[in-house]
Protein backbone atom coordinates (compact mmCIF):
# COMPACT_ATOMS: atom_id res chain seq x y z
CA UNK A 1 0.00 0.00 0.00
CA UNK A 2 1.56 3.50 -1.12
CA UNK A 3 1.76 6.11 1.71
CA UNK A 4 -1.10 8.12 -0.31
CA UNK A 5 -3.47 4.99 -0.01
CA UNK A 6 -2.13 5.33 3.83
CA UNK A 7 -2.70 8.75 4.21
CA UNK A 8 -6.61 8.03 2.68
CA UNK A 9 -7.39 5.41 5.11
CA UNK A 10 -6.13 7.55 7.99
CA UNK A 11 -8.30 10.12 7.24
CA UNK A 12 -11.26 7.69 6.91
CA UNK A 13 -10.35 6.28 10.33
CA UNK A 14 -10.48 9.75 11.28
CA UNK A 15 -13.99 10.09 10.19
CA UNK A 16 -15.13 6.57 11.41
CA UNK A 17 -14.04 7.60 14.83
CA UNK A 18 -16.20 11.26 14.88
CA UNK A 19 -18.94 9.20 13.44
CA UNK A 20 -18.31 6.87 16.54
CA UNK A 21 -18.70 3.80 14.11
CA UNK A 22 -17.35 0.45 14.45
CA UNK A 23 -15.40 0.92 11.05
CA UNK A 24 -12.47 2.75 12.77
CA UNK A 25 -10.26 -0.49 14.09
CA UNK A 26 -11.01 -2.14 10.61
CA UNK A 27 -9.75 1.03 8.87
CA UNK A 28 -6.72 0.62 10.82
CA UNK A 29 -6.28 -2.67 10.28
CA UNK A 30 -6.24 -1.66 6.48
CA UNK A 31 -3.36 0.83 7.27
CA UNK A 32 -1.54 -1.63 8.66
CA UNK A 33 2.18 -1.29 8.77
CA UNK A 34 1.49 2.26 6.81
CA UNK A 35 0.78 4.33 9.66
CA UNK A 36 4.13 5.96 10.04
CA UNK A 37 4.05 6.69 6.27
CA UNK A 38 0.07 7.95 6.77
CA UNK A 39 1.45 10.77 9.47
CA UNK A 40 4.17 11.95 7.57
CA UNK A 41 2.04 12.71 4.26
CA UNK A 42 -0.34 14.54 6.19
CA UNK A 43 1.61 16.53 8.07
CA UNK A 44 3.24 17.31 4.45
CA UNK A 45 -0.29 17.61 2.82
CA UNK A 46 -1.20 19.98 5.92
CA UNK A 47 2.26 22.55 5.06
CA UNK A 48 0.76 22.50 1.30
CA UNK A 49 -2.69 23.78 2.50
CA UNK A 50 -3.97 27.57 1.90
CA UNK A 51 -6.54 27.23 4.11
CA UNK A 52 -5.95 27.40 7.73
CA UNK A 53 -9.57 25.31 8.20
CA UNK A 54 -7.79 22.69 6.08
CA UNK A 55 -4.09 23.17 7.47
CA UNK A 56 -5.88 22.61 11.43
CA UNK A 57 -8.27 19.30 10.43
CA UNK A 58 -4.81 17.54 8.57
CA UNK A 59 -3.06 18.36 11.74
CA UNK A 60 -5.90 17.28 13.69
CA UNK A 61 -5.65 13.47 11.70
CA UNK A 62 -1.77 13.78 12.27
CA UNK A 63 -2.33 13.84 15.80
CA UNK A 64 -4.88 11.33 16.20
CA UNK A 65 -2.61 8.90 14.30
CA UNK A 66 -0.01 9.29 16.09
CA UNK A 67 -2.19 8.70 19.67
CA UNK A 68 -2.87 5.22 17.41
CA UNK A 69 0.92 4.44 17.10
CA UNK A 70 1.62 5.33 20.59
CA UNK A 71 -0.74 2.93 22.00
CA UNK A 72 0.15 0.53 19.21
CA UNK A 73 3.96 0.76 20.67
CA UNK A 74 4.46 -1.73 22.89
CA UNK A 75 8.46 -1.48 23.54
CA UNK A 76 9.29 1.20 25.86
CA UNK A 77 12.12 2.04 24.30
CA UNK A 78 10.46 2.14 20.38
CA UNK A 79 7.24 4.46 22.30
CA UNK A 80 10.21 6.70 23.48
CA UNK A 81 11.72 6.73 19.53
CA UNK A 82 8.11 7.18 18.05
CA UNK A 83 6.58 9.91 20.69
CA UNK A 84 9.97 12.43 20.16
CA UNK A 85 9.99 11.82 16.38
CA UNK A 86 6.60 12.47 15.36
CA UNK A 87 5.57 15.12 18.50
CA UNK A 88 8.83 17.27 16.94
CA UNK A 89 7.59 16.36 13.54
CA UNK A 90 4.27 17.68 14.75
CA UNK A 91 5.17 20.50 16.46
CA UNK A 92 7.30 21.74 13.79
CA UNK A 93 4.72 21.63 11.53
CA UNK A 94 2.54 23.55 13.35
CA UNK A 95 4.89 26.45 14.17
CA UNK A 96 6.06 26.07 10.03
CA UNK A 97 1.91 27.27 9.87
CA UNK A 98 1.77 29.37 12.12
CA UNK A 99 4.37 31.41 11.11
CA UNK A 100 3.14 31.17 7.44
CA UNK A 101 -0.08 32.14 8.28
CA UNK A 102 0.62 35.15 10.92
CA UNK A 103 3.11 36.58 7.72
CA UNK A 104 0.18 36.24 5.50
CA UNK A 105 -2.36 37.43 7.01
CA UNK A 106 -0.34 40.50 8.55
CA UNK A 107 -0.61 44.08 7.51
CA UNK A 108 3.22 43.86 6.53
CA UNK A 109 2.06 41.15 3.74
CA UNK A 110 -1.15 43.65 2.25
Amino acid sequence: MSMQDSAYFLIEAYKDFLEETDQTEKTFREIGNGLKGAIDTILDAATLMWSPKHQKLLCEIASFGKKRLDSESSEIGAKVKVNTHYSDLYVRTIKLLSFVNKLRYSAFCR
